[in-house]
């Protein structure tokens, strides 16, 4: 059943399997400052509050005295003891991540999981991966045996007796998914494919983007933006291409400019495009990098370098982003993390 409207498209989601965070927000929700972090290259240790910005101050002409947020406190802890989170998405007033650990889909309050309790919405999903959200349905991927993947659905509420419903199923690894007002789009191995909202068989799926590995992806009002994951750091990066598509390699294919040994998902607000860089999930090496997540302008990064909103012991793979903050999962360290935009 169709479930229109207009739907926040991040990717992944991460889910559930332990308790939060032992600070306190202000909230009544459960937070943690990270130590050791860096966010935009400063390093953020022992935060009180990240919502007190950096504590430098600037004053103005007539005297006063705030804030200077240019450089956001250090990232806060949301939920904590996850199994190997990977995807996460949000809407105005929750986070929805998968966990691929214990197969679980979960869900907890934007500001912290009460009590250090997280909501579990849909279990027994093996190795769940990406997450996305429509106004009133929660998507992610799963992989089963062969291998193959499939994608699913559950109202946000959960999805109670009846379980999920699958709407495709296909040969080979998904990493990814995103939704728009009318389709899914699936990172999907060496493919990027999409398909009805309301599902279609794999046969009717449309290959988007082809030849390379896809392991996130992203949507707005005009283009969709995707993962290209290589250990060739040429072929590697984020690249963004008109809704109708733009094949492989395509002349329409716009390449950002942002590259890394470790992508893996990315996320989009009205401004720029966020992405996750975890060589630990991929086993790459490479000597003079951390992980990270970095940002640059939809139109790409050219003629500058992307930016890096935070680094350092972290192990980054999903991301979403709102108004204010920016959400990613850590997959080894089993966190989901919360950090306040730049400007």
């Amino acid at each position: 059943m169709s479930d229109r409207g207009a739907c926040l498209t991040g990717v992944l989601v991460l889910i559930v399997a332990g308790a939060c965070g032992a600070g306190r927000d202000g909230s009544g929700m459960s937070t943690r400052p990270i130590d050791g972090a860096t966010v935009d290259g400063a390093a953020r240790a022992d935060i009180a509050s990240q919502d007190a910005g950096s504590g430098s101050l600037d004053r103005g002409l007539d005297g006063s005295v705030s804030a200077d947020l240019s450089f956001p406190a250090g990232p806060l802890e949301i939920a904590r003891g996850q199994g190997l989170p990977t995807g996460i998405a949000v809407n105005a007033s929750a986070l929805f991540w998968a966990n691929e650990e214990d197969g679980t889909i979960a869900t907890c309050p934007v500001e912290g999981c009460p009590g250090g309790m997280k909501t579990v919405l849909a279990a027994n999903q093996t190795r769940a991966k990406g997450v996305a959200l429509s106004t009133t349905s929660v998507y992610w991927v799963v992989e089963n045996p062969g291998p193959s993947f499939a994608v699913r659905r559950c109202p946000l509420a959960g999805c109670g007796a009846t379980g999920p419903t699958t709407l495709l199923t296909d040969s080979g690894i998904a990493y990814g998914v995103a939704v728009d007002l009318d389709n899914l789009y699936v990172a999907a191995g060496t493919r990027l494919l999409r398909c009805s909202r309301d599902g279609c068989p794999a046969t009717s799926a449309t290959v988007l983007v082809s030849g390379s590995r896809v392991s996130g992806v992203a949507v707005n009002a005009t283009h969709f933006y995707y993962v290209r994951m290589s250990r060739v750091a040429a072929y590697a990066g984020i690249f963004r291409c008109p809704l109708a598509g733009c094949g492989s390699r395509s002349a329409d294919e716009d390449d950002l400019n942002a590259t890394g040994p470790g992508l893996t998902s990315v996320a989009v607000d009205d401004r720029n495009v966020y992405w996750t860089d975890d060589m630990n999930y991929w086993g790459v090496t490479q000597a003079f990098w951390s992980n990270r997540i970095n940002r640059c302008p939809l139109v790409g990064c050219q003629p500058y370098a992307p930016t890096t909103v935070t680094s350092g012991e972290i192990t980054p793979w999903g991301i979403a982003v709102d108004s204010a903050y920016f959400y990613w999962t850590e997959h080894q360290k089993g966190r989901i993390t919360r950090t306040q935009k730049p400007r």
